[in-house]
């Protein structure tokens, strides 16, 4: 886990999530990993008044799609994603 915060979505972000600017979202950056090596950089937003408890309970090692389905009950029926490509370099 790189960023889990909570701020106010501005306006761009709050259209894309059917929110109003100035709502409150969750921010959670992940490094996604295949075999142990790094493969992805993936970045949700998610309101926080839907998901109040997500700071506080999500364990960072474990699944994120099988915590909001396990212990929030969300049933996944379509998403949204964005993707973006970068060059890749050694730190």
């Amino acid at each position: 886990m790189i960023t889990a915060k909570s701020w106010a979505a501005h306006p761009r972000l709050a259209a894309d999530l059917g929110l109003s600017p100035g709502d409150d979202v969750v921010h959670l950056q992940r490094v996604l990993l295949a075999d142990g090596e790094r493969v992805g950089l993936e970045s949700s937003y998610l309101p926080k008044r839907r998901f109040p408890e997500l700071l506080g309970e999500f364990d960072p090692s474990g699944s994120f799609y099988a915590f909001l389905r396990e212990k929030l009950g969300v049933r996944f029926g379509e998403a949204k994603e964005r993707i973006e490509t970068v060059l890749a370099r050694r730190c």
